[in-house]
């Protein structure tokens, strides 16, 4: 599993993190008790993680790292908000 680096910026590599074998244990159970609702991560493992640390300049500028947490973040503040939107929708149904 390879995550690119972020769009923009002028990085050596092609990928700022590298993942060569990634394993997750689900409570199956409670997946299908509730529908897929809920979703429980009972283990996760990865083995053989490689991460390329890159700045855009030499002293100065951001690394590849705190641009995708910055692109995380955002995409977890929209999340967020679709998710408050969805459950509105929801109570007022009921």
């Amino acid at each position: 599993m390879q995550f690119t680096n972020p769009e923009g910026g002028e990085y050596q590599a092609e990928h700022f993190m590298k993942i060569d074998e990634v394993k997750v244990w689900f409570n199956m159970t409670k997946m299908i008790r509730t529908c897929g609702r809920e979703l429980e991560i009972r283990q996760l493992i990865a083995r053989n993680i490689k991460v390329n640390v890159e700045k855009e300049g030499y002293v100065f500028g951001n690394s590849n790292i705190s641009e995708v947490m910055k692109q995380m973040e955002k995409n977890i503040n929209v999340w967020l908000m679709m998710s408050m939107v969805m459950m509105r929708i929801k109570k007022t149904r009921m």
